[in-house]
């Protein structure tokens, strides 16, 4: 999924932003430094989704400016010690009016939940 985030390996916009997000979930150096090379995607949502994943990561909200993180990450001892656990993106929304009358179906809103396989502890 690294090789994904770069331009010059991966022209779809999508499939960048998808390995952007999808990187949140893996606590490895490599990865929170190919985050950081891929904030200066010139796509607003790779660059947005990158930041994303370094917050989930590091636990740390620098936006999207790689200088910041650069050097933020060149200080810490541990750059996964703040992290939070990362959660999929889950399929959210309000009941229309008629879902409020009884017998009507509700919205199938789904759960967050951890990635198969992922230990708790990583939480």
């Amino acid at each position: 999924m690294i090789e994904r985030l770069s331009v010059e390996k991966e022209a779809e916009v999508r499939v960048r932003y998808e390995a952007a997000r999808a990187l949140g979930q893996y606590r490895e150096r490599r990865v929170v430094e190919a985050l950081i090379a891929s904030l200066a995607d010139d796509e607003f949502v790779v660059s947005d989704a990158s930041a994303w994943s370094l917050r989930i990561l590091t636990g740390q909200d620098l936006s999207s400016d790689s200088r910041a993180w650069l050097a933020w990450y060149k200080g810490a001892k541990d750059p996964f010690e703040a992290g939070s656990g990362y959660t999929y993106p889950v399929f959210q929304r309000g009941r229309y009016v008629w879902e409020y009358i009884p017998f009507v179906p509700q919205p199938p809103n789904e759960a967050a939940g951890l990635p198969a396989g992922m230990s708790p502890s990583v939480q």
